[in-house]
């Protein structure tokens, strides 16, 4: 990143080639605030895919692991 930065700044690239510079970024983090809301019934479902998937695979390796050494799975826990 450092070697490309300086290579852009004096080979002039933002005017030969027409990039654009970002400009100032500020330092640190941004203050924390809540995410909109409108957002919330497609978050939910892709939330419940993920989880479904995560589940699935977490069973299958739990009962492939319980065939191999011989105990029980319970996939109501």
């Amino acid at each position: 990143i450092i070697a490309t930065s300086t290579a852009c700044c004096y080979a002039d690239m933002e005017y030969v080639y027409g990039l654009e510079v970002v400009g100032h970024i500020p330092q640190g983090l941004p203050p924390p605030k809540l995410p909109a809301m409108n957002v919330l019934s497609e978050v939910v479902t892709e939330a419940f895919g993920v989880a479904l998937v995560g589940y699935v695979a977490s069973l299958a390796l739990a009962q492939s692991s319980a065939k191999r050494f011989k105990y029980t799975v319970d996939d109501n826990q």
